[in-house]
């Protein structure tokens, strides 16, 4: 175990609660290892909230870090193994939202990897989007990383931030969004599926713009007329059937329709089939 100690300016009677529920609610057991989810509430010997203890977890890198493209040869993972990442990460958010959590800030920094057992450990949990279900009390998420936020919630938050627009801000369908570029990532040499140009446009001329401009912008690589500004993102078609379904069903009728976004469990069946067919060179 490792204990998580608050400077005293973090502290407010808010968070006390929030890691009080997320104690008393942990998703399910065998998600655990792989989850820095608080275990028990820690207080100084006056009784004051200071923090929290959570397992400790085994890591080597982080998720960013797998995304490079050319490869680090520091970080060995053969495509297979990230394959197997992404099935972690699918196994690991079905589990958080069926006990009722939003990830909110789905931040590739915050998903440790290990590079021997492929598990994955969710850090910085604290600052999931939780609602109580006892009472409807929100406990927000109030950042998230550029380029991972859905549509509707940069729309949404148009000029403050997501602390103070009104609710909801974060649900399980911004996740999805989420979750299916970190996919994409896994698969595409670590490139955004927001990298998209149109047809007839030169690749060093066009500007598809970076981070949220470019989901705000609807820039999807495969979108119909569309291709990726980079020539090493790998062919669409050279997926799996059900792989090109679900990006399709995300990307394109779920940027508007968010109940369309393929779920964590979509993913992880279409992943384990794409696994079990790859075939080594």
């Amino acid at each position: 175990m490792v204990a998580k100690i608050y400077h005293p300016e973090k502290i407010s009677s808010e968070l006390e609660d929030k890691i009080i529920y997320m104690t008393n609610n942990p998703p399910d057991h065998t998600i655990m290892n792989q989850i820095a989810w608080p275990q028990d509430v820690l207080r100084d010997r006056f009784g004051n909230f200071v923090g929290f203890v959570m397992p400790k977890l085994s890591i080597d890198t982080d998720l960013k870090a797998i995304y490079t493209y050319p490869p680090n040869p520091k970080i060995p993972i053969t495509y297979e193994q990230k394959v197997i990442v992404g099935i972690n990460i699918c196994i690991v958010i079905s589990a958080i939202h069926k006990a009722g959590y939003v990830f909110g800030d789905f931040n590739p920094l915050n998903i440790g990897v290990n590079l021997t057992t492929g598990h994955v450990a969710f850090l910085d949990t604290d600052s999931y989007h939780i609602t109580d279900k006892s009472n409807g009390k929100v406990y927000r998420c109030s950042v998230c990383l550029d380029g991972y936020v859905a549509p509707e919630l940069i729309q949404h938050c148009k000029g403050t931030d997501f602390s103070s627009v009104p609710l909801p801000t974060f649900t399980q369908e911004t996740d999805r969004f989420a979750l299916a570029i970190h996919i994409f990532k896994l698969l595409m040499n670590g490139y955004t599926p927001f990298n998209g140009i149109k047809e007839g446009e030169s690749a060093s001329q066009a500007s598809p713009g970076v981070g949220n401009l470019a989901i705000e912008r609807d820039n999807y690589c495969f979108k119909p007329g569309n291709k990726p500004q980079s020539v090493a993102t790998p062919e669409l078609t050279s997926m799996t059937p059900d792989i090109q379904y679900l990006f399709k069903k995300t990307f394109l009728g779920g940027v508007n329709n968010p109940k369309q976004r393929a779920t964590a469990d979509e993913w992880y069946q279409a992943l384990c089939e794409y696994k079990d067919n790859l075939i080594p060179c």
